[in-house]
């Protein structure tokens, strides 16, 4: 790869991460990137290729920490360690 080669696809890049950093604060009112985690960006992101977003306040996509485990889930799942407890 050459340097304009790398310096063209770190553009794209940064512009994806822009992208997917304006998509999270649509999503979470009141949150900014100083005070977002960036596990808490890679995990929302994650889940958003399993379970996305339908539309702004729909209820049934949106994220919690598990009390029992800690892990972010959406509240619809029934991740592994809820499953456990019943």
């Amino acid at each position: 790869m050459t340097n304009e080669e790398h310096k063209a696809r770190h553009q794209v890049l940064h512009e994806a991460f822009d992208e997917l950093i304006a998509d999270y604060l649509r999503w979470h009112k009141g949150k900014r990137p100083s005070n977002t985690t960036m596990d808490e960006l890679m995990k929302w992101s994650f889940l958003q290729t399993k379970e996305p977003y339908v539309e702004p306040g729909d209820t049934a996509h949106s994220f919690a920490v598990c009390a029992h485990c800690g892990e972010l889930v959406t509240n619809a799942s029934l991740h592994a360690c809820a499953r456990e407890r019943l």
